[in-house]
């Protein structure tokens, strides 16, 4: 950006010249610009990103409390919310997958451990989300584990945005069933909810996947 010094450009000019060059103001000062036309690529890897964008934006939107408050947790004290954090991730990661088998729904953070096991069961309807928690780390109390499921689908093109979730807490067992689902394959997750040793510090972990299918 050229700072306009005498001549035309010192005084409030506005618009295209020529379709060459903009004169415009900003903050109250005048400049002038290369005049460009905004470009709208459509590549491949810029068209599959605009599409994943697309649907985790609007799974976050529908995302339950239990899942988001990890990626705030996690947000925290970056530049960026945890909204960005959660797409910013999981466009990493679904950017040229057709299913969900990558999708995140815990970053972890604070430095929570993840849960050791996770079984998930498909019947007529429901799915069953079992995980076992690991042993806490010393001074650190497992208050409880949260158990999630998807539908699973093409992140470009799904539209099935409904996280459900379940906080089931200690002592356990660490199991939940999800019911009045269609037919169709299923993602359940689970992350552990920690309280670190200062008594007062949250953590969680991240979070681990499987897959069965719903008859």
């Amino acid at each position: 950006m050229a700072k306009p010094t005498g001549g035309l450009l010192a005084f409030d000019a506005r618009g295209s010249l020529g379709k060459v060059i903009v004169y415009s103001t900003w903050r109250g000062r005048n400049y002038v610009r290369r005049h460009v036309i905004p470009a709208n690529p459509r590549s491949v890897d810029q068209t599959s990103t605009r599409s994943v964008f697309s649907w985790l934006q609007q799974v976050w939107k529908e995302a339950p409390t239990d899942t988001q408050t990890p990626w705030t947790l996690f947000a925290k004290g970056q530049p960026l919310t945890d909204r960005n954090a959660f797409g910013k991730m999981n466009i990493g990661n679904l950017r040229g997958a057709t299913d969900l088998s990558t999708f995140v729904f815990s970053p972890g953070a604070k430095g929570g451990p993840s849960a050791l096991t996770i079984t998930v069961v498909g019947a007529a309807g429901t799915l069953a989300v079992t995980a076992t928690a690991p042993v806490p780390p010393v001074g650190w109390t497992l208050t409880g584990v949260t158990l999630a499921m998807i539908a699973d689908q093409n992140p470009h093109t799904g539209l099935l945005f409904t996280i459900q979730d379940s906080l089931v807490a200690s002592p356990g067992p660490y199991t939940h069933t999800f019911t009045g689902l269609a037919a169709g394959t299923y993602w359940g997750a689970a992350w552990p909810v920690w309280l670190k040793p200062d008594g007062i510090s949250v953590a969680y972990g991240p979070s681990i996947t499987d897959s069965d299918v719903v008859t």
